[in-house]
């Protein structure tokens, strides 16, 4: 989205406009900068969503309890179908854009505003937040009850240079460093070329590949939410954080905390805590909502082996835990020291099972994992 010329021309021209807007009118003004940007790339989601938030804004609170959970059903499973489509190569892509990101929010929406937790608004302000341009196809998942439409005015300079900085910096993130971690194109370093060398790749240089591989998707992935957050920014508009320094995390449950905040904090409003009241369990809780989490990446194998490692780990640690603080144990303070770097460790290394997503099997993610650890599996 980032390299269309609309972005731009929305950010440069439509974000001074938005300043002298005014404010009955500003909802209506972003959902037209957003429409604009995003029409002449995917027109049909554009008109359904704008129609089908717009009709369902104004009647939701008519709605029987009945008829909004077969709304969130039909959301949820209208996603899983489509990345299972979209995994067995039925639909490729005239899938939505952004689904997963605008299913969730509306998963979000509805859940929320049945339960009466949204301030009162006009059914133009929620079709503003869902075709809110900057996150449409890479997040934050913006929830509805955080998006602020912004005072009206020009907002304050410190505002718009913060904005500006942070616009740079996350095209700097994206466009240039991340391409430099990729290598710029003079070796392959695709995971099917990963695959393909398993039987030949030294631990060492099998530990490089993936970690080059999970840099460069923090660099792409943050570079985006840094984009989106600076290019709000210049419109007034207030966008969460979405990482917070993730590879300083000392436990894998704080690595959670800073990595893809909008994901992890939507799964643990919507997941974690009616599975946790079903089960009487945070370890089932847990690894159902991390195995949830890899099959939102990606309906597959690889990423159900990657979610039960999150998950397995996240659980783990919890329940050791609890454990020390039962008999009021502390942690070394040499291996507390450790704990940053083992938990990176153990993020690269799971990040090993996603690779093989698309190009090989569950056993190929498997076999990238166990060649991490110095073990290589027969092909």
């Amino acid at each position: 989205m980032v390299q269309e010329l609309g972005f731009w021309l929305a950010v440069l021209t439509l974000a001074p406009a938005s300043w002298i807007c005014p404010q009955r009118w500003r909802a209506a003004l972003l959902a037209l900068a957003s429409a604009l940007v995003l029409a002449p790339v995917a027109p049909v989601t554009v008109a359904l969503l704008t129609a089908g938030v717009f009709v369902g804004a104004s009647t939701i609170d008519r709605w029987p309890r009945a008829g909004a959970a077969a709304a969130v059903v039909l959301l949820g499973g209208g996603l899983l179908a489509a990345k299972v489509a979209l995994s067995a190569g039925v639909v490729g892509p005239i899938l939505p854009l952004g689904l997963s990101f605008f299913c969730f929010r509306l998963v979000h929406y509805v859940i929320e505003r049945r339960r009466g937790a949204l301030a009162p608004h006009r059914p133009i302000e929620a079709v503003a937040w869902i075709l809110w341009f900057p996150v449409f196809t890479a997040g934050p998942i913006q929830r509805f009850s955080a998006h602020t439409l912004g005072a009206p005015g020009r907002p304050a300079n410190a505002t718009l240079i913060a904005g500006a900085w942070r616009l740079a910096w996350g095209l700097g993130k994206r466009f240039a460093l991340a391409e430099l971690v990729a290598g710029g194109g003079a070796k392959d370093r695709s995971p099917a070329a990963l695959v393909e060398l398993l039987d030949v790749l030294a631990p060492h240089h099998a530990w490089l590949w993936v970690g080059g591989s999970f840099l460069r998707l923090y660099l792409d992935f943050s570079g985006y939410s840094d984009i989106a957050i600076g290019a709000s920014a210049l419109f007034g508009v207030k966008i969460d954080e979405n990482f917070q320094w993730p590879m300083l995390a000392r436990t894998p449950a704080a690595f959670w905390r800073r990595w893809h905040i909008s994901l992890s904090s939507w799964c643990q409003a919507y997941l974690y805590m009616p599975l946790l009241g079903l089960s009487r369990s945070p370890t089932v809780a847990t690894l159902l909502t991390f195995c949830v989490i890899g099959l939102w990446h990606g309906v597959s194998g690889p990423y159900l082996l990657w979610g039960l490692a999150h998950g397995g780990a996240v659980a783990g640690t919890a329940a050791v835990s609890v454990a020390m603080r039962r008999r009021r144990m502390a942690v070394p303070g040499p291996l507390a020291a450790l704990g940053a770097p083992l938990t990176l460790g153990w993020v690269v290394a799971a990040h090993g099972f996603s690779l093989a997503h698309g190009v090989g099997d569950s056993y190929d993610a498997l076999r990238i994992f166990s060649l991490l650890f110095g073990l290589r599996l027969a092909p």
